[in-house]
């Protein structure tokens, strides 16, 4: 995930110019807070192993497709030739959000299982 955070960085300033890339970074840590929060509502300890697998690998999936389609759209737009909209650099959050939030859940998922860290 912070491997993908430095091409998001870098495409937000050369497309929406350089102020927007910090932007990118809390657009990151948003989609973690995000994540983080709807994997918590979720009873995981108490989840089977084979349910607890499942669910990782439909968030795995999830953040893979949504920050490929998220990229293509990325691209697919037309470059700002002056200072961009609102409503565009809204819209490029808009996309990336859900897989930032999948990916986050991955986490939250994979660390609360973890038996290494469990208080019990």
């Amino acid at each position: 995930m912070l491997l993908f955070e430095l091409p998001v960085t870098r495409l937000f300033s050369v497309l929406f110019f350089y102020h927007f890339s910090f932007f990118a970074i809390s657009l990151v840590m948003s989609g973690l807070v995000i994540g983080g929060v709807w994997a918590a509502r979720w009873n995981v300890r108490e989840m089977s192993e084979r349910a607890c697998l499942s669910r990782l690998s439909v968030l795995g999936w999830a953040f893979s497709a949504t920050m490929l389609a998220s990229l293509v759209v990325m691209l697919a737009m037309p470059a700002a030739s002056n200072t961009p909209s609102l409503l565009a650099v809204a819209l490029q959050a808009v996309v990336f959000l859900p897989g930032l939030v999948a990916a986050a859940a991955f986490l939250a998922v994979a660390f609360a299982r973890d038996k290494a860290t469990s208080l019990v």
